[in-house]
């Protein structure tokens, strides 16, 4: 099952956290069974949520990777404060394949709004209805293909 873990390092700076990565995260990618990653300055210090394959994978990152690489120089110090819990629910606005750029009308080149969701490790469009982006004219454009009949750009 999916794994979701929060981190929170009081103090952190963000040259911290990138010195951090940089040491133990594979060159523009994810450590093995990590899906997600995500990180932000808040007030007073660096928050850090990942998504896990499974709580297992976390773990030998954890045990084997983070913590058998402290103290990492410029890096994070001291403990986090840490929370996690079982996934039951992942929603982004991406493409299906978070390799290729985000779907577009046909008609107005606008970006889709594809919303996906995370279910018990599986990738599936949450509501294929909803998978529009906010152009007041788009739905017109949908119907329009599915007619075969040509609408104008607006």
């Amino acid at each position: 099952m999916a794994y979701m873990i929060t981190h929170f390092w009081p103090g952190a700076t963000e040259d911290q956290y990138k010195a951090t990565v940089a040491v133990v995260h594979p060159p523009r990618g994810l450590p093995e069974g990590q899906s997600y990653h995500v990180a932000g300055m808040t007030d007073g210090g660096v928050l850090i949520t990942a998504v896990w394959d499974s709580k297992e994978q976390n773990d030998r990152f954890l045990h084997d990777v983070l913590m058998a690489s402290m103290p990492i120089p410029g890096g994070v110090e001291g403990q986090p404060e840490e929370r996690s819990a079982e996934v039951m629910s992942l929603r982004t606005l991406a493409a299906e394949d978070s390799r290729q750029a985000a779907p577009t009308c046909a008609r107005c080149m606008h970006p889709r709004r594809a919303t996906w969701t995370l279910d018990i490790g599986t990738i599936k469009p949450f509501d294929e209805g909803e998978n529009q982006h906010e152009n007041p004219g788009h739905r017109e454009h949908l119907a329009a293909e599915e007619a075969g009949t040509d609408v104008p750009r607006k």
